[in-house]
């Protein structure tokens, strides 16, 4: 095993790759063309700028006939995409300065490499400018490409001239490699030249810098989400139990305090069973409604268990279109799970713990919900016989 730095850092990423035939190489395993350069530019940038931003590249390269930049990126960004394209065509647009017509000689691809993952979790993925028929074919009119790798996702469907070059660069992050396990003379010299006896005391003050950077914009993140997370989460209960939540109850039931369910656990709350009606009306205060029974949640609250009905109104539009748990999460998917949420979390305004549910959290059938119903229908007309 070899000790090297990571080369999630940019000044090691930059130092391995600077290095012409290494960055040949890379550039033949991932695009298939032969690149000859003398030299790699580090922090490229165009002056003039183009457009109004003063972009600058990691690595930057060119032949007679290729224009070649490469960047990494290791904290993860929504605008990645629209990021490195927008570097893309950056260059593109400063070839016009020594072209004749609008198709310049040369052709530009930007290679991104992305180390700390991505939302897609896809190992490659490509932007290619060609234009294409409504079958999908290109017309080979347009021959700038960006390529998007993600050495995290690499899997047995990984083109083999990347796969290597893309678990190279994983296997880094860690700061060990099996360099015995790879083959390509290139990706050999990279090890060599990251090997961490020989990364100078500038170059390892550039990588502690570049890591408290980072890792204060992902605390403060992290803390501002949280921050917003408790705060939106404390408001909207609060708001909820103001406004209302569109809960109502079955007449003629009654959960006993004193009998067990036998699925439950749990002893009744001594209320009228709950129903929760998800049509798209708003329903009034005291309104009497004929619903549609979906599916229960058996919520235990405080020990108690409270079952919550779930139902639609019969009048509703999707009504029709909905006759069991099973409908509702296809059709309406999230539903079930914000009521749930709901209900666990409603009191921790007032200072008390997260209610729990019993059935393993699960949403039983409509069948099962009116079985409850007629259980608590029957304990509701014991009680009445034995108060006359």
């Amino acid at each position: 095993m070899k000790q090297v730095a990571s080369l999630r850092y940019g000044v090691i990423f930059k130092k391995a790759f600077s290095q012409p035939d290494v960055f040949s190489a890379f550039v033949k395993a991932v695009l298939g063309i032969d690149f000859n350069c003398d030299y790699v530019e580090t922090e490229k940038s165009f002056n003039p700028l183009i457009g109004k931003v003063d972009l600058r590249f990691d690595l930057f390269a060119e032949d007679v006939k290729n224009r070649i930049i490469v960047d990494i990126q290791h904290a993860r960004y929504e605008d990645h995409y629209d990021r490195f394209f927008h570097y893309h065509c950056a260059a593109v647009l400063d070839l016009i300065d020594s072209s004749k017509s609008y198709r310049p000689d040369v052709r530009v691809f930007t290679i991104v490499v992305l180390t700390s993952g991505d939302r897609h979790k896809k190992d490659v993925l490509t932007i290619d400018c060609d234009p294409k028929d409504l079958d999908g074919n290109g017309v080979g009119e347009i021959e700038h490409k960006v390529v998007y790798l993600c050495p995290k996702y690499t899997n047995e469907n990984t083109p083999v001239a990347y796969k290597e070059w893309m678990d190279a660069i994983q296997d880094t992050l860690d700061e060990e490699v099996n360099d015995l396990s790879y083959h390509h003379a290139a990706i050999q010299k990279i090890f060599t030249t990251i090997e961490k006896s020989s990364i100078s005391p500038k170059e390892r003050a550039d990588m502690i810098e570049e890591y408290n950077r980072a890792e204060l914009a992902r605390k403060e993140a992290m803390e501002s989400w949280l921050e917003g997370v408790e705060k939106g989460r404390l408001e909207g209960m609060e708001e909820g139990r103001e406004e209302g939540h569109k809960e109502g109850c079955i007449p003629q039931t009654w959960e006993d305090p004193d009998a067990e369910h036998h699925d439950a656990k749990a002893k009744g709350d001594n209320d009228p069973l709950d129903v929760c009606e998800i049509g798209l009306r708003i329903l009034s205060v005291a309104e009497v409604v004929p619903v549609k029974v979906l599916g229960t949640l058996c919520l235990i609250d405080e020990g108690e268990a409270d079952w919550k009905v779930i139902a639609i109104a019969v009048s509703d539009p999707w009504a029709p279109l909905l006759n069991d748990v099973t409908d509702l999460e296809e059709k309406l998917p999230g539903v079930v799970s914000s009521i749930r949420e709901w209900f666990r979390t409603y009191k921790i305004p007032d200072g008390k713990p997260e209610n729990k549910f019993g059935l393993e959290e699960r949403c039983m059938s409509a069948s099962y919900a009116m079985g409850v119903i007629d259980e608590t229908h029957n304990a509701w007309k014991t009680l009445v016989q034995q108060n006359n």
